[in-house]
């Protein structure tokens, strides 16, 4: 049985699935990291198998690279930022996914390195990083 647990973040699944408490402990499949009982996901109650909403999103939305249209798939070598760990990278995809809507009407970059998102005018001219402080051309 499929289920959520910790706050709301705005999918269908929580406002169809069952609320369960936190397994806090659990280790993620995807990033190999423990649930905190801070922290959202999904899980499949059955397999015992618990996912931070990021790293799930990450699986379902897609790498960075791959929501850019910049990854193999498309003919590119694009996936995560390499500077990130497997979460870093899953949390930037799902705030990338998260923040679609808004960015389909606004300008915005994202940061090849760490996976930031900025919609300042100025940061879109000039390629730059607020996060890494760097801009996108220093690699």
């Amino acid at each position: 049985m499929n289920v959520w647990f910790g706050k709301h973040w705005g999918a269908a699944a929580c406002e169809i699935l069952d609320h369960v408490p936190t397994p806090t402990g659990a280790i993620c499949p995807h990033c190999e990291e423990p649930i905190a009982a801070d922290e959202s996901g999904w899980g499949e109650s059955a397999q015992g198998q618990w996912f931070h909403v990021e790293c799930m999103t990450r699986m379902l939305m897609g790498s960075i690279g791959h929501q850019l249209a910049l990854c193999s798939c498309y003919d590119g070598d694009y996936e995560d930022p390499p500077a990130l760990t497997r979460r870093e990278a899953a949390k930037a995809a799902f705030e990338h996914a998260q923040a679609r809507g808004r960015r389909l009407e606004q300008p915005y970059v994202v940061c090849p390195r760490c996976g930031a998102v900025s919609h300042h005018p100025k940061d879109i001219t000039e390629r730059y990083c607020g996060r890494c402080h760097r801009f996108h051309s220093e690699g």
